[in-house]
């Protein structure tokens, strides 16, 4: 064979077993030489890429050798191409156009005027200037209509907020506000804006109790009327139900990693490879970093999951984390726990049910409406 076909290459995980599997593999060995790095065989170029070890290409040099290295990593090269490519085009193009809004006759205005403009599917993103130099075109054509109004860039997706101009009304309100409370509770403590206090630290209020009076009285003859304003907090109490299986699953990872890599822009990301665990975690690690560009070295760790039983002090655990959960749901975020307590604990049918109970700080005021009565509005001059 002619030379220049030839090639030598140092085997870098050399063992005993490295012939045989040349051989096997049908690859012609045309002289071997020991280093103290390993042995360096004199191979077919053709032959290179059947060998599957981290090998060394001694021939090689210059240009050629970069050549070389490109081909060996062409499909990893090729993926982050298109990958790149891909996160572009899901960074700059805008598949959807949504319009925020209850009433069809603005949102219809809107998308016209965001057409009129150069806005709409498929198209480009526009820089952050000449959107602002669209909203400001939009809102002076429809001044009488628009009050507030912002594009979002969601992504892929420009999301438009839009308030509508509501017109100023000259006629006289013929009703006032209470704030009556909407639940059984002791008051802890209140802050009022507007309107008269009609409880005080402590009280015990029932649900519909009214806590602020829009109505202003003085020495019992009623002065004016207002809308109520202000924030009453008080302590409510809630029982809450959790079935929780006695069984849970777990995860146990096994020997099996792999690692991968992954291309982001932005807020959108890729993995170059196909993952071929069922389930798995992953570790990333940066290793580039351009602007909002990003490339991340991933580890995948494999798990399978198993079921074991509960502990006591890990049932508990569950428990009270689900438990504060749902009541967080239903005091919001200004609510907060004062005490909890489990009442009781059922085991039946590999199912642990938990009463648990609550003691809550949270707001329980809300605003109502009233008539003013018509003999007020006449004394007043507001018919």
């Amino acid at each position: 064979m002619n030379s220049m076909n030839k090639v030598d290459i140092l085997i870098l995980d050399d063992s005993r077993h490295v012939i045989n599997f040349l051989l096997n593999r049908k690859i012609n060995i045309y002289n071997i030489k020991a280093t103290s790095k390993g042995n360096v065989y004199t191979i077919s170029n053709k032959d290179i890429e059947k060998i599957p070890f981290d090998i060394k290409i001694l021939s090689f040099s210059g240009i050629k050798r970069y050549l070389y290295g490109i081909k060996r990593c062409k499909y990893f090269i090729i993926g982050i191409i298109i990958s790149i490519i891909e996160m572009f085009l899901l960074s700059h193009v805008i598949l959807e156009i949504d319009v925020l809004h209850n009433e069809k006759e603005i949102r219809d205005l809107l998308y016209e005027e965001l057409e009129n403009n150069g806005i709409h599917q498929f198209m480009i993103k526009k820089s952050f200037q000449d959107i602002q130099n669209i909203k400001t075109k939009i809102k002076n054509n429809n001044k009488d209509k628009i009050e507030w109004l912002e594009i979002i860039d969601d992504g892929m997706k420009y999301t438009v907020r839009v308030e509508k101009r509501e017109k100023v009304s000259t006629k006289k309100e013929s009703k006032f506000c209470d704030i009556i409370s909407t639940k059984d509770a002791v008051i802890l403590n209140s802050a009022i804006y507007r309107g008269q206090a009609n409880v005080d630290i402590n009280d015990f209020v029932k649900k519909g109790s009214t806590l602020i009076n829009g109505e202003i009285k003085f020495n019992e003859e009623t002065k004016a009327y207002t809308c109520a304003e202000g924030e009453i907090f008080g302590n409510t109490w809630y029982t809450v139900n959790i079935k929780i299986p006695s069984l849970h699953t777990i995860k146990r990872y096994t020997d099996n990693k792999k690692v991968n890599f992954s291309i982001g822009y932005k807020d959108n990301e890729k993995t170059i490879f196909k993952s071929h665990f069922k389930k798995y975690d992953i570790i990333k690690r940066k290793l580039i970093k351009i602007g909002e560009f990003k490339i991340y070295k991933v580890l995948e760790q494999e798990y399978v999951e198993a079921t074991q039983n509960y502990t006591s002090e890990e049932l508990t655990k569950v428990a009270l984390k689900q438990a504060r959960k749902k009541i967080k749901e239903k005091i919001g975020d200004k609510g907060t726990i004062i005490f909890e307590k489990v009442l009781q604990s059922v085991e039946y049918d590999s199912i642990i049910v938990m009463d648990i109970f609550y003691s809550i700080k949270e707001p329980i005021g809300e605003r109502v409406e009233r008539e003013i009565p018509l003999e007020r509005m006449q004394e007043n001059g507001t018919s």
